[in-house]
């Protein structure tokens, strides 16, 4: 193992790597394999890229790991042979973008569905964007692209081609091959002039250029919304001629396959929404997948901009009466996310904490109690659209000035815990401790804030 890793050591540690060795030599092995040892501090710079370089070679090889992708491929080719034996025959043709693939979780989904779909008579055309973009992606934006013609190779390009290529034995088609010279001009037309209070305006080919490269440059800089001056005026711009350079793309190679059907991940920004907007504007279905909250679940949604949306079902539902099963079945939901055992919601650090204890102390037991989770600002701009006002800092400061006027209810309103995050915590313009400040809002009466 130690062998292996020094292969992989920038050459300007060589001396001092050989030099230490002998003595973190155990705990380097250890922290390797299975993360639970402690290297010297003095070496933690060195180990840190060393690990890096060490993985990122390992991506480069393998999707998952090399005992999953050799099972992974017998499983393929098993499913080659049954097709091939039952004689079953190629039917709708289905258009399979590239996923995010520095999330495992789409990995495996983008192995199975293939699969799935092809045992039931698909053909299935992958297209990777194949480094389509040369600064920064929707996926890698802002302060997120500290490197990123490696991090699109490492964390998007080789994933794909492991998966498509060597995994699932498809020749995928590069999105690259379908951008023209002129693609270029045509986007710095369209986005000129674009600045952070009029992109609203900026639409091609009935698609909201603007609109979407500001929820990616907020993203991107840990903003809840598009700021004056840098980095955002200059990143707005990009975004939306990538944008532009994706849809004038997407229009040739749907043009060209004429698919049937899209299936993708979820297209909440431009590097998925481009080919969303281009493939219903040629009446093409589009299918989208999302994790949600339930282990080993997946939800698909049909022509939705948002996997998970009930706006049709509401109007019904609204006047049914709530079964008290299903109000059980909420309260035993509600308690795993309390405590802690979901992936979403975590109500303090833990029932029972001193903080929270505190808290109900505070609280009037005669007024009822509404609690206001609020995700991550900059993640809010993005990936949960809000609709009830422009972003969540305008939606923020509307809940707050309600319960301000009225004293007979009472809010408990807390913030994201990955908000901390980032060693640039206390500077972030959009946390939620800053966005109530910056409102003025009166806590302590009925409202209360958890940090």
């Amino acid at each position: 193992m130690i062998s292996r890793i020094k292969k992989l050591i920038p050459e300007r540690y060589k001396n001092v790597y050989r030099e230490a060795r002998f003595e973190v030599s155990s705990e380097l092995d250890r922290m390797y394999l299975r993360s639970k040892a402690r290297i010297p501090e003095k070496y933690q710079n060195i180990y840190r890229e060393v690990r890096y370089d060490a993985n990122a070679k390992l991506d480069r090889i393998y999707l998952l790991s090399k005992s999953q992708d050799q099972l992974m491929r017998r499983i393929a080719t098993g499913a080659e042979a049954y097709v091939a034996d039952r004689h079953i025959a190629e039917g709708k043709r289905i258009l399979y973008p590239t996923s995010y693939y520095h999330v495992q979780f789409n990995r495996v989904i983008d192995y199975i569905l293939p699969i799935s779909l092809k045992l039931r008579g698909a053909r299935i055309i992958p297209v990777l964007c194949n480094g389509f973009h040369a600064v920064q992606c929707s996926v890698l934006p802002g302060v997120f692209a500290t490197r990123f013609p490696r991090q699109c190779r490492e964390l998007c390009n080789d994933p794909g081609h492991i998966l498509w290529e060597k995994l699932l034995g498809y020749k995928p088609l590069r999105l690259t091959d379908y951008r023209e010279e002129s693609d270029k001009s045509t986007a710095a037309g369209v986005v000129a002039g674009i600045d952070h209070d009029n992109y609203s305006r900026y639409n091609f080919m009935g698609f909201e250029v603007g609109a979407q490269a500001a929820e990616v440059v907020a993203n991107g800089n840990n903003l809840s919304k598009v700021l004056p001056g840098e980095p955002c005026a200059s990143e707005l711009q990009l975004h939306a001629k990538n944008a532009v350079e994706m849809l004038l793309a997407y229009e040739r190679l749907i043009d060209e396959v004429q698919p049937d059907v899209c299936v993708g991940t979820l297209h909440d920004h431009y590097q998925w929404s481009s080919l969303y907007h281009t493939a219903r504007a040629a009446g093409v279905d589009y299918y989208s997948y999302a994790m949600l909250d339930k282990e080993g679940c997946v939800s698909i949604g049909k022509n939705v901009r948002n996997v998970c949306e009930v706006d049709g079902a509401w109007p019904s539902f609204r006047e049914a009466a709530v079964e008290s099963g299903v109000w059980q079945r909420f309260d035993v939901f509600m308690a795993r996310k309390a405590d802690g055992e979901t992936t979403y919601f975590d109500l303090y650090p833990k029932l029972g904490a001193k903080e929270c204890d505190e808290l109900v102390a505070r609280l009037d037991p005669e007024k009822p109690v509404a609690f206001f989770p609020v995700n991550v600002p900059w993640d809010n701009a993005i990936h949960n659209h809000c609709f009830v006002a422009g972003n969540i800092g305008e939606m923020v400061e509307r809940i707050i000035r309600f319960f301000e006027s009225h004293p007979e209810f009472q809010l408990i309103i807390k913030s994201h815990p990955m908000e901390l995050a980032f060693d640039q915590y206390e500077d972030l313009p959009h946390t939620l401790r800053r966005i109530l400040e910056d409102i003025g809002a009166r806590l302590g009466e009925n409202v209360f804030f958890i940090d």
